[in-house]
């Protein structure tokens, strides 16, 4: 699943995302962040799951089909503490080409009513 793992950088081979380790001296040194996560910090393992899901979700969607490993992808997501929803939401709004789509598709998948002309991201239409 992933392309390149150093043992401080994990470097998905065609979704663009990645983790690295802080290895700052202090409290946080070890652990991971993750590109679309990056107010969390993670565990190596959880680092792991976050690249391999994002490739699962990204190259599914690439797929003719597009189609991915739905019951593996869960698996992953639960390991990070979070729904595949909320996974596929997150990759989805980093997108800027289909960020107003996504915004719209999530909104509706979690439940939630934003007020008209507003974006979600603090700008009026």
């Amino acid at each position: 699943m992933t392309k390149t793992d150093s043992g401080w950088l994990i470097i998905g081979k065609g979704a663009h995302e990645a983790a690295f380790r802080i290895d700052e001296p202090g409290p946080h040194q070890g652990l991971w962040v993750l590109s679309y996560l990056p107010a969390r910090l993670l565990t190596r393992e959880q680092a792991v799951a976050g690249v391999a899901l994002a490739e699962m979700i990204i190259g599914g969607f690439d797929r003719p089909t597009g189609e991915f490993e739905g019951e593996n992808a869960e698996m992953h997501a639960e390991v990070l503490g979070l729904s595949l929803v909320d996974v596929m939401c997150k990759l989805a709004l980093r997108d800027p080409e289909t960020r107003r789509e996504a915004q719209r598709r999530c909104d509706s998948q979690r439940g939630v009513r934003r007020h008209p002309g507003h974006d979600g991201y603090g700008v009026n239409r």
